[in-house]
C-alpha cells in the first residue's frame, strides 16, 4: 500500500505522463483507477478528477461517472455533478441512487422545483412498489416544510400513509 505523502506526490507526477500519451494501453487502465481512487480518497480532488476524466475518455463505465460526479459535489461544481448525474440516469435508468444524487444535486444548486420532481420520481416508485426507504419522502416533507408550502406536505404525507397504513413509526411521526 501506499503511503499518503508518496501516494500525493505519485499522483500529482504521474497524470502528466499518462495524459501526455496519445494512447493508454488497456492495461494501464485498472492501475489509474486505483491512482485516482487513491487521490479521490487523499482529498487530493484535482489530480482524482484529471484522472478520472482521462479514464472516462477509454474506459465508459458508470462507476467512473459516478466517481467523477461524487468530486464535482464536493467541490460544489453543481452543474457539472447535475450533468453526469444525468448521464448515469441515462445509462443505467433503473437504479435509483443516481436519482437520489442528482435531486441532491438539484436542490444544492438552488433548482429546487427540479428536485423536488426528482425526488417525486423516487417516492411515486417506493409507493408502487410498497417499499418505502423513506429517502425521497424525507427529502419532500424536509423541502415542503421549508418552502412552507403546506398543501404539498399533507398530501404527501396522505399519499405515504395510504400505501404504509400499518406503520407504526411513520403513523407516530405524523402524530
Amino acid at each position: 500500500p501506499l503511503r499518503p505523502k508518496l501516494a500525493v506526490s505519485s499522483a500529482r507526477s504521474l497524470p502528466l505522463t499518462v495524459v501526455r500519451a496519445r494512447s493508454l494501453k488497456p492495461e494501464a487502465l485498472p492501475l489509474l483507477q486505483r491512482l485516482a481512487e487513491q487521490c479521490r480518497l487523499l482529498e487530493d480532488l484535482p489530480a482524482a478528477e484529471e484522472l478520472y476524466e482521462q479514464l472516462l475518455s477509454k474506459l465508459p463505465a458508470p462507476t467512473v461517472r459516478e466517481r467523477l460526479a461524487q468530486l464535482y459535489m464536493k467541490e460544489k461544481r453543481y452543474p457539472e455533478a447535475i450533468a453526469v448525474y444525468r448521464q448515469l440516469i441515462r445509462m443505467k435508468p433503473d437504479l435509483d441512487s443516481f436519482v437520489l444524487c442528482l435531486a441532491w444535486a438539484l436542490k444544492d444548486n438552488g433548482e429546487v422545483e427540479e428536485a423536488v420532481a426528482q425526488f417525486e420520481k423516487l417516492f411515486q416508485k417506493e409507493l408502487a412498489r410498497r417499499v418505502f426507504t423513506g429517502f425521497a419522502f424525507d427529502e419532500l416533507v424536509r423541502l415542503f416544510r421549508e418552502t412552507k408550502q403546506h398543501d404539498r406536505l399533507v398530501e404527501v404525507c396522505e399519499r405515504a400513509v395510504a400505501v404504509q397504513s400499518k406503520d407504526l413509526a411513520l403513523l407516530y411521526t405524523m402524530g
